[in-house]
């Protein structure tokens, strides 16, 4: 956007000559020293920065009335700047002029003039009070915005704003320069985050609650001044409510998953007992065959084939038993796998989220639980598998004839042993 050509006209009017405000506008002497000031003067009428009747003494003329026979004498002129106003173009006596037009409080006008201040807006660098009172305005716009609802006086005047949180809060548009003095720390934030579209609910929410704590006790009539002079105090305390609400937020969705993966994981540990039970079975069988198929061994035609049949059925017991050990050993690698990759999730969250670790921290305790259960039973299982094949093998020893008179001699001489004790 440009600078207005006849508000940069009227600029060095007011440069230039003694200007002074009047009703509707400002009035400049203008002194017609030869034909080129009279020309410059049609110069102005003609692109609008002043009428084109004039003061010259105490008669009023207009443009074709100044001749040469005004030369060496200064004529009053009139710019009539509040009908500029339609084509958007203001003019201001100072910055506490431009804020007694009161839809100047909430939006800035597209072009202006500043003549104490000597400011051309969209032209000149801005006066450090001029960038304060365009902050200011844009946190006004972004109250509106955020209330609840507010009151309006015209369509372009707001009265005040309106939030509704413990109790009504309302907060006057009203400022003036001596609100212009500090800029708002933490502007830029502030609006970062509400540009943002997530948590917009979230964000409001926190606004009113922070608004309530810092103006709840703040006289109606200066709140918005003292919201203004202490934005650095609610642009901190904002930022840092929505940064705990995030990471809670954060860590609830995460909490959220991790409960549904510890579904995942206790059915993974589950699975690694339940595969094996139906298995576990042929430990039993394996037993039962030893104890009634491993025969005696007699002296007569029988004896190499039934040491055939009882070597035979040692050896199957050997089989299943070796079968067991290596699925035993397999489901209990599954296991540890499990709880490999469980812990070191739950290591992450702890570094992710210190201070919320705690919440979930029950979670991981039933995840252990299950896994030193589930332990415990593969070291039964591997018990039983080991038992059942030294009984099958001290079973199938006993059947030889020599074996078993030595076995018979040491039960003789462990009984007569207890019995030297006990006599």
């Amino acid at each position: 956007m440009t600078c207005s050509d006849r508000l940069a006209n009227f600029r060095a009017i007011c440069r230039n000559y003694s200007t002074r405000k009047r009703e509707g506008g400002f009035e400049f002497d203008f002194p017609i020293i030869n034909q080129d000031s009279l020309d410059v003067l049609s110069q102005h009428v003609v692109k609008g920065v002043c009428d084109d009747t004039f003061q010259v003494g105490e008669t009023v003329k207009d443009l074709r009335e100044l001749s040469s026979k005004t030369f060496g004498q200064t004529v009053v002129a009139f710019s009539n700047t509040i009908n500029w106003r339609s084509a958007n173009e203001y003019v201001y006596e100072n910055l506490a002029d431009l804020l007694a037009f009161r839809p100047n409080r909430e939006s800035i006008p597209e072009t202006f003039y500043l003549k104490e201040e000597d400011y051309l807006h969209q032209c000149d660098e801005m006066p450090r009070q001029v960038k304060h009172y365009v902050e200011i305005t844009r946190l006004v716009g972004h109250l509106i915005s955020l209330a609840d609802y507010s009151e309006k006086m015209t369509p372009v005047i707001t009265n005040k704003v309106i939030f509704l949180h413990k109790s009504r809060l309302e907060i006057p548009i009203e400022y003036n320069c001596n609100d212009l003095s500090d800029g708002l720390d933490g502007l830029s934030v502030f609006e970062s985050h509400l540009s943002e579209s997530t948590h917009q609910e979230q964000k409001k929410s926190i606004i009113k609650e922070v608004l309530y704590g810092l103006l709840g006790n703040t006289a109606t009539s200066d709140r918005l001044g003292y919201l203004v002079k202490h934005f650095g105090e609610f642009s901190t305390r904002f930022n840092e409510n929505f940064q705990l609400f995030v990471s809670e937020f954060s860590f609830d969705k995460v909490r959220r998953e991790f409960e549904e993966k510890k579904r995942d994981y206790m059915t993974k540990l589950d699975a690694t007992f339940s595969e094996l039970a139906g298995k576990l079975l042929s430990v039993p069988v394996a037993f039962f065959f030893a104890f009634n198929g491993i025969k005696p061994i007699t002296t007569g035609a029988d004896l190499i084939e039934i040491s055939i049949q009882n070597t035979a059925m040692l050896f199957a017991v050997f089989l299943v038993s070796l079968y067991m050990h290596l699925l035993v050993k397999n489901q209990n690698h599954s296991l540890q796998a499990i709880k490999t990759e469980y812990s070191g999730l739950m290591d992450r969250l702890k570094h992710s989220y210190p201070d919320q670790f705690s919440h979930i921290l029950k979670a991981k305790n039933d995840l252990d639980q299950r896994t030193r259960s589930l332990d415990s039973y593969f070291k039964i299982s591997r018990c039983s598998v080991y038992c059942t094949l030294i009984f099958a093998t001290t079973l199938w020893l006993s059947r030889f004839p020599n074996i078993r008179n030595i076995f018979h001699g040491l039960l003789l001489r462990l009984e007569h042993t207890l019995l030297s004790l006990l006599a």
